[in-house]
């Protein structure tokens, strides 16, 4: 079995990267990291960022997103895969009712389907919320069952 990296989620110090990315990527590399999963540049560029990460030596090995913005246009975070050089992408979700975990899981296939053309991975990211039951039904279960596995890992 191939050995995986351990990787700071950015989303975990996104205050300090919005106010200062050089410093902040230069503290989690200190911190012991090689690897990141990316969520939110500090308002640089994508090859702006990218730059940062190289000169720090971390290499993003995922990307956060908003199933809001994959399902607007797939294009934006195809173009992020290219400049990172990552594959997978994942996203978090959280719905009222059965209805609307139901629907973000058909959102999250068309646009997983996009991704997979692409040569990309889909990733679903749980918390809590995916454990309370509708009808007896997992939210969790409910959002995968409404996806192929193969446009939407969990």
């Amino acid at each position: 079995m191939a050995k995986l990296p351990f990787a700071l989620q950015l989303y975990t110090v996104r205050d300090h990267l919005d106010r200062d990315p050089a410093g902040t990527l230069e503290r989690v590399k200190a911190a012991g990291y090689d690897h990141v999963e990316l969520a939110g540049t500090g308002g640089l560029t994508h090859e702006a960022f990218k730059v940062l990460l190289d000169q720090n030596g971390l290499r993003p090995v995922s990307c956060h997103t908003g199933l809001d913005e994959l399902v607007k246009d797939v294009g934006p975070t195809i173009e992020a895969a290219r400049v990172y050089g990552v594959r997978y992408f994942v996203f978090s979700w959280n719905a009222s009712d059965r209805a609307g975990w139901a629907e973000a899981g058909r959102e999250a296939n068309a646009a997983g389907a996009k991704l997979r053309e692409a040569g990309l991975q889909l990733c679903y990211h749980n918390h809590a919320q995916e454990f309370t039951r509708y009808d007896g039904e997992y939210a969790l279960d409910i959002l995968l069952g409404e996806a192929e596995p193969v446009n939407l890992a969990a």
